[in-house]
């Protein structure tokens, strides 16, 4: 089992069985477990079905792994009665099915994602109405095709495998008894490469993206979504670091720009929310709340000149009552709208008279 050689541990576990048998002596409930989940990976379903139902008897309900035991008794017998789903229909729904295939009737694959007028058509043998062995798999529907090589066991993908469809799509890597499960390389019609492992038919461990403008990015899957550090490497040259949960950006980021500009702050929900700080490749430091991903409320905006701007934001533009000190002394004060000047400001100057100064959309009138 640590080597992955799979059959000669279960021709092995199947001495074993045997000697058991001809001395009269009883397996431990373990072993009898062990063998099935062996025998199930390579396709013994009736052997499989035997052990994991001797399993069950000896061990009882308190044993450690009588759910997982349950659960791989259940999934035999779907699949030696094909009880998993009806026969795949003309019009499929969204629920995986046995589809019939073209080239072999009365022989089915399991197909775990029907599309409409989907046909199949296989170049292997078949058993028991079921593809097995080695062979090439070709999906067709109206929009396009998709080809498999590789092995089939008991109407499963199972084993190394290349994947190709119309698209120019190509993914290679191994299925694990009708699921990926293993280190996968896929690579896309416009030349992006990604690699990473898949678990139990979702991507799980830790992923590289590369994609064909040279962007990067890297960090894990659990469960088939982003989840934890990621680093995002853009072809403009940003950086962006930060924690993802559940597929959505969450957390801490920080994000860097090649003309050195660095932005920090929290995501909830895939959206920047809470409190950031810019700092501006010049020098000087923004600083207020975002909302949904937009400048909502009191921001401070010091600049490398020393220029000191303070007021609201609403839908990421200024907009309200604002105040800009200058190094000089001067104070100016009064309304944004829409991002621009708008209505009656009042400059106050560090030396000489209080005026004031009326702006229309930005323009000084």
């Amino acid at each position: 089992m640590d080597a992955d050689d799979l059959d000669a541990a279960v021709e092995a576990m199947e001495e074993a069985v045997a000697l058991a048998k001809e001395h009269e002596l009883e397996l431990a409930p373990g072993l009898r477990f062990e063998h099935a989940r062996m025998a199930v990976t390579v396709g013994l379903l009736g052997a499989a079905k035997k052990s994991v139902t001797g399993y069950l008897m000896a061990a009882g309900r308190e044993a450690e792994s009588y759910r997982d035991a349950v659960t791989l008794l259940e999934d035999v017998e779907r699949i030696l009665e094909r009880r998993d789903a009806p026969a795949c229909s003309p019009e499929p729904t969204e629920s995986a099915c046995w589809m019939e295939l073209v080239s072999h009737p009365a022989c089915y694959v399991w197909n775990p994602n029907p599309q409409p007028e989907e046909t199949a058509t296989w170049t292997g043998e078949c058993s028991a109405g079921l593809a097995v062995g080695p062979g090439a798999l070709t999906w067709t529907t109206p929009e396009g095709s998709q080809d498999y090589e590789g092995a089939f066991r008991f109407g499963r993908f199972h084993g190394e495998s290349v994947v190709r469809d119309s698209e120019g799509w190509v993914d290679e890597g191994p299925y694990r008894f009708g699921k990926r499960h293993g280190a996968w390389i896929e690579k896309t019609a416009e030349g992006a490469v990604l690699e990473g492992p898949y678990v139990d038919g979702e991507e799980n461990g830790h992923w590289i993206l590369k994609f064909a403008d040279a962007g990067v990015e890297e960090g894990p899957f659990v469960d088939g979504r982003r989840h934890g550090h990621w680093v995002l490497r853009f072809a403009s040259g940003n950086i962006a670091e930060g924690s993802y949960a559940d597929g959505e950006r969450n957390g801490h980021w920080v994000w860097t720009y090649p003309d050195g500009q660095v932005e920090s702050g929290p995501y909830v929900g895939g959206k920047q929310h809470g409190y950031w700080v810019i700092e501006p490749p010049e020098g000087g430091r923004w600083e207020g709340r975002y909302t949904d991903g937009e400048k909502n409320g009191h921001w401070v905006e010091r600049f490398a000149n020393g220029n000191v701007a303070e007021g609201p934001y609403s839908d990421d533009k200024r907009h309200g009552d604002w105040t800009w000190t200058f190094p000089s002394g001067q104070v100016e004060s009064g309304p944004y709208v829409a991002g621009e000047r708008h209505g009656r400001w009042v400059v106050r100057p560090a030396v000489g008279d209080i005026f004031y100064v009326t702006f229309v959309r930005g323009v000084r009138q």
